[in-house]
């Protein structure tokens, strides 16, 4: 009837042993516990947070720097505002003063 013992074609049998080969290779991979990696890169964040930490820190000096000229910048105006009311103050005293003696 039929002829089950033939022999299997050459690239059939390549396939097939090619195949085997690549799941050989990738259950050693999976499998082995020296090389497989489960979990987190400790390393990897540690770096990441220390990273961060400079980001944060840099960006708290800036902004503490920004106050400063806030502040500073604030003082000046105040001044200048103050000496400002100042002059007006004394040109019109010298206005007054000079109406009182010329009229």
């Amino acid at each position: 009837m039929y002829k089950t013992d033939l022999p299997i074609d050459t690239r059939e049998e390549a396939a097939i042993l090619a195949r085997k080969n690549r799941e050989a290779q990738r259950q050693s991979r999976i499998f082995d516990a020296r090389t497989r990696q489960i979990g987190v890169d400790v390393e990897a964040l540690a770096k990441q947070k220390e990273e961060k930490r400079m980001r944060q820190q840099a960006e708290d000096e800036r902004n503490r720097a920004y106050d400063a000229d806030m502040l500073k910048q604030a003082q000046i105006c105040t001044l200048l505002d103050e000496r400002q009311k100042k002059d007006l103050k004394q040109v019109n005293k010298q206005l007054n003063a000079f109406r009182l003696e010329q009229q």
